[in-house]
């Protein structure tokens, strides 16, 4: 019974995500289930990952389930754990996108599609109810799986790491010459693609170590610890890629630059933010990095967490004062 009802949410995900990219590819009027604007939704820069548009992508991920669940249903013999296990992922990782996609719906865009949110129902159904569907118990997949999610989890952070260096390097650099140009927008643009979708995976991965041993981890001081730093990263995140970095062509870096009013003070607000924002973001992901790497550390709870408190401390103070030599050079 949850088998055919996993069918029928992927052929429903499948069927919108068809009609929705039949009509955007003959470039025709989305019309919404109510009053919302979908056209300035799904046609925005948001509606595409790498350059591959989002209903696209949904295409795919609805076709790969259906082709799952199918076999599921008729060929069980042919069904192996690990096939299980990626089905599940995927899903996960599916869920993830959609939240991030409503996200970017409430806090840059301000408008709603109803497409779009009835898409990300249809993920949370498919990622509630999988678990029940799946032909070997989830937790001792997961058990099974341990090693590949160690190497997956810390892949994803080396990933999101990495991304979020070059993209606060980046951004700091981008500062000699006192303006952001629009090219160098968009390659910031595609960096912070990159870090959501690690955090998506790292989030994931976490989870796949996580549930099996739940009272071990709650346990550790070290991963209360972590959980608070993952929790800064996507704070932190949304902050700074979905409300900073759309505005950073308009921030004023120098006092030549005319811009008066409520723009003005608007701009420096954000300016003043992103060198917050920067420093929070780099000195969490080294720190998710640190604590993922050690299996233990000889640290209380408070130890660890007033040690990255104080990083904090440190690396906002540190922004505010290349904020003002920045602001203050001529």
């Amino acid at each position: 019974m949850v088998l055919w009802i996993l069918i029928a949410l992927a052929a429903a995900g499948l069927t919108l995500a068809t009609y929705l990219r039949i009509k955007k590819s003959r470039n025709e009027q989305i019309r919404c289930l109510f009053k919302e604007k979908c056209n300035l939704v799904l046609g925005s820069k948001y509606a595409l990952f790498f350059g591959v548009p989002t209903e696209a992508l949904g295409m795919a991920y609805y076709s790969l389930l259906l082709i799952g669940f199918f076999l599921m249903l008729f060929f069980p013999g042919l069904v192996r754990p690990d096939g299980s296990l990626a089905l599940l992922l995927v899903a996960a990782i599916a869920f993830a996108f959609s939240v991030h996609q409503f996200e970017v719906q409430v806090l840059i865009i301000r408008e709603w599609c109803s497409w779009c949110i009835l898409s990300a129902l249809i993920n949370l159904g498919l990622i509630v109810l999988l678990p029940f569907a799946l032909l070997f118990p989830v937790m001792d997949v997961l058990l099974q799986s341990r090693d590949f999610f160690v190497i997956f989890h810390i892949v994803t952070i080396l990933i999101g790491v990495g991304a979020a260096t070059i993209s606060d390097s980046m951004s700091f650099r981008f500062l000699k010459d006192f303006r952001v140009s629009v090219r160098e927008s968009q390659i910031l643009e595609k960096l912070s693609q990159v870090i959501w979708f690690s955090v998506a995976l790292f989030i994931v991965s976490g989870l796949g170590l996580f549930l099996p041993r739940t009272s071990e981890y709650l346990s550790q001081p070290k991963f209360l610890v972590k959980m608070i730093v993952v929790l800064v990263i996507i704070v932190n995140g949304t902050l700074l890629n979905l409300m900073v970095a759309p505005k950073l062509t308009e921030i004023p870096f120098n006092k030549k630059m005319e811009i008066k009013g409520k723009k003005a003070q608007e701009l420096e607000g954000v300016r003043r933010l992103a060198c917050i924002l920067v420093p929070i973001s780099i000195i969490s992901w080294y720190s998710a990095l640190t604590l993922g790497l050690f299996e233990s550390l000889p640290f209380s709870f408070w130890e660890m967490l007033g040690a990255y408190v104080g990083l904090l401390v440190f690396g906002v103070v540190t922004g505010q004062v290349v904020n003002r030599c920045i602001y203050s050079r001529k």
